[in-house]
């Protein structure tokens, strides 16, 4: 019964609540890469490496947003599909690994913007080079590639299994590989990928944060230029702490729970392990709610942010409204000219009927 409810739960947290909140995730992050792309357009090159972060940010988290809905969701709301030999090689190969990399490159790629943050605030006299498009960019490769190397392993955890059901027909199912049944596989995931991967990342977000806070508070008075490059810096870190902060708390709510479940605390006493599995089947939603939440962030928090957004929104209204206009013109002129054909048809053939000669 305690196995039930919790499948109900982990159903409920899957498709109920976690397929709205990626669906609307996708969406806000497209409209924030095509806003801080806009945004990034206006200033210059040492101030364009935070839009940067973020635009990426933007797309991993999507990325991992897709891989939830492919990995979880579907299966959860079709679970035949678990025993289609197609799909078990893309969730062996593809979905599940790659999952995992678009996780580990969203974690590490806060940590990038986090340092971007600290490096502005503490030590602006060397942002200008030390955040430097080409460094910006050479930083946004290593950390990507990292995080597929990190994740190699997880390539390995799967494979597919046939079964003589009847003479003419098999049976396939997804099981886990030599490896993936390993002590080997239980260590990676544990202390290479739980503690090291995501709390090492989050005790460094914790300190540079608190770092960034402090010069911020101390920091008697902001030297505004005739451009107002300072006040765009102060909003850009603003936005970028609210990020991190938030990111702080739904990951650490997640990687508590997990390793609770992953020690397999209370399995002996069933009412235990029945909570530990109900607080684990939500607590994967701290890695959905934290890509999807970014463009709420950015609206409560940024000023530019929402007025390049209402900028973008005025420019495709404006856009589909000329549309419209030539499009009704056109209508309009189409309506004209039959309308005038068709009077002049009446006309003759009133003519005619007078008996007068038409021409």
């Amino acid at each position: 019964m305690g196995e039930e409810n919790a499948d109900q739960l982990h159903f409920l947290a899957t498709v109920y609540i976690a397929i709205p909140i990626c669906v609307f995730g996708i969406m806000g992050n497209c409209l924030s890469m095509i806003v801080w792309k806009k945004i990034n357009s206006k200033r210059s090159d040492s101030g364009k490496s935070a839009g940067v972060y973020l635009m990426v940010l933007a797309v991993i988290d999507s990325g991992l947003l897709v891989f939830f809905l492919l990995t979880e969701s579907l299966p959860q709301l079709y679970p035949h599909m678990m025993h289609d030999v197609y799909f078990i090689y893309f969730h062996a190969y593809v979905g599940f690994p790659f999952f995992f990399f678009f996780i580990v490159a969203s974690i590490w790629m806060v940590v990038c913007v986090t340092i971007n943050r600290f490096i502005a605030v503490v030590y602006p006299h060397r942002a200008r080079q030390v955040n430097s498009t080409k460094i910006t960019y050479t930083t946004i490769a290593a950390t990507l590639i990292f995080s597929f190397i990190i994740n190699i392993p997880h390539f390995f955890n799967f494979q597919l299994q046939r079964s003589n059901s009847t003479q003419s027909s098999f049976i396939y199912s997804e099981i886990k590989t030599y490896y993936g049944k390993s002590r080997s596989a239980e260590y990676y995931d544990f202390w290479a990928h739980c503690m090291v991967l995501v709390l090492v990342p989050w005790f460094t977000i914790f300190t540079l944060n608190v770092a960034i806070i402090h010069k911020l508070i101390t920091k008697k008075k902001l030297q505004v230029n005739k451009k107002g490059e300072s006040k765009r810096e102060r909003q850009t870190t603003i936005i970028l702490l609210v990020i991190t902060i938030s990111f702080l708390v739904f990951l650490l709510w997640q990687c508590l729970t997990q390793c609770f479940w992953m020690l397999g605390y209370g399995k002996d006493l069933k009412h235990v392990w029945f909570n530990v599995e109900s607080a684990y089947a939500f607590a994967r939603l701290g890695v959905v709610l934290n890509s999807s939440v970014n463009f709420i962030l950015y609206c409560l928090t940024g000023t530019m942010f929402r007025k390049e957004m209402y900028k973008v929104f005025m420019k495709c209204s404006a856009g589909n409204y000329e549309k419209l206009e030539s499009s009704s013109s056109t209508t309009r002129s189409i309506s004209s000219s039959a309308a005038s054909q068709s009077l002049s048809y009446v006309a003759n053939n009133i003519k005619q009927d007078n008996g007068e000669v038409v021409t």
